[in-house]
C-alpha cells in the first residue's frame, strides 16, 4: 500500500512535536506533508495538498477544528481528531471523525486510531463498480457475503453510524455494514452527489427542489432529503450544472 499523505493541524509546539515524532517512529503508513496552527492555513494546506488523513487540534487560535470541517466542502480524507479535552468528543463525531485521540497522545492510542483509517481505505476496495450505461451495477462485499445493486435503481444512500441505509425506487430500503464515505469516491464518477455528512443522492431521481431555508429534494419515490444551509449554494450549482446536460 503506498503512504498515506497527512496534515499535523496543532497549535501547541510540545504536541506537534510529540506527535510528529510518534508518526515517524511508529507510523511507516504516512507521509507527513505539513503542519499547521491555524483555521487559515488548515484550510489552504488541505485543498491544496488533498491529504489522505488530517490529524486535527480543536483549540485553535483563530477558532476551533471544527471551523476547519466546516470550510472544506468536499471532504474526502479521514479526521483524526487530537485534544486535551474529552467534552468535544460528542460534537467530533457529527463530523464522522475516524478516531479521537486525547493528549498526550500515546503510541498504542495512535496505532488503533490509524489500524481504523487503514480499515476504512481497504474497506473502500470492497465496493466496486461493474457493467456500463443502464447496466451499471455497484458490488458491495460485505462479511454476510456480495450484494449487488443497479445502480439506476438506487435513490439516494443515508449515513446511520458505521452503516449505510441504501433506498431505492422500487423496492424496501436495506442496510450494509459500510461507512457513507466508503461508497463516496466509488459513486463520484457518475450521477451520485454528496449533500452533507448525511446523504449520497442519485440525480437521476430528483423530483424537486424547495428552496426555503438550505432546501429540500423530493426524489421520485417521495422520500425528502433536507440539504443543510452551508451545502444550499454549491448544490445548487452543481444541479444546474447537471442540468445543462439535458439542454
Amino acid at each position: 500500500m503506498h503512504k498515506l499523505k497527512c496534515i499535523v493541524v496543532e497549535n501547541d509546539p510540545k504536541s506537534l512535536s510529540l506527535l510528529l515524532s510518534l508518526i515517524t517512529d511508529y507510523c511507516p503508513e504516512l507521509e507527513p506533508v505539513s503542519s499547521v496552527s491555524n483555521i487559515k492555513d488548515a484550510t489552504r494546506e488541505i485543498l491544496a495538498r488533498k491529504p489522505d488523513v488530517v490529524f486535527l487540534d480543536i483549540e485553535l487560535d483563530d477558532g476551533t477544528g471544527f471551523d476547519v470541517l466546516n470550510q472544506v466542502p468536499d471532504k474526502k480524507f479521514s479526521v483524526i481528531v487530537t485534544s486535551g479535552h474529552s467534552h468535544y468528543a460528542f460534537d467530533a463525531f457529527k463530523f464522522e471523525v475516524a478516531h479521537y485521540l486525547l493528549k498526550p497522545v500515546s503510541i498504542r492510542d495512535l496505532r488503533i486510531a490509524l489500524d481504523r483509517v487503514l480499515q476504512h481505505y481497504d474497506s473502500q476496495k470492497e465496493i466496486v463498480m461493474t457493467g456500463t450505461g443502464v447496466n451499471q451495477k455497484i458490488q458491495v462485499n460485505t462479511s454476510e457475503g456480495t450484494k449487488i445493486y443497479n445502480l439506476k435503481e438506487i435513490e439516494f444512500f443515508q449515513a446511520d453510524g458505521c452503516y449505510t441505509n441504501i433506498f431505492f425506487t422500487n423496492k424496501n430500503p436495506v442496510i450494509v455494514s459500510k461507512h457513507l464515505k466508503s461508497f463516496e469516491s466509488v459513486l463520484s464518477a457518475n450521477n451520485f452527489y454528496r449533500i452533507g455528512r448525511k446523504y449520497i443522492i442519485n440525480l437521476d431521481c430528483v423530483k424537486a427542489y424547495t428552496a426555503h431555508s438550505g432546501g429540500t429534494i423530493t426524489m421520485e419515490n417521495g422520500s425528502r432529503v433536507s440539504i443543510p444551509r452551508r451545502n444550499k449554494h454549491e448544490f445548487i450549482k452543481y444541479l444546474n450544472s447537471y442540468l445543462k446536460d439535458f439542454k
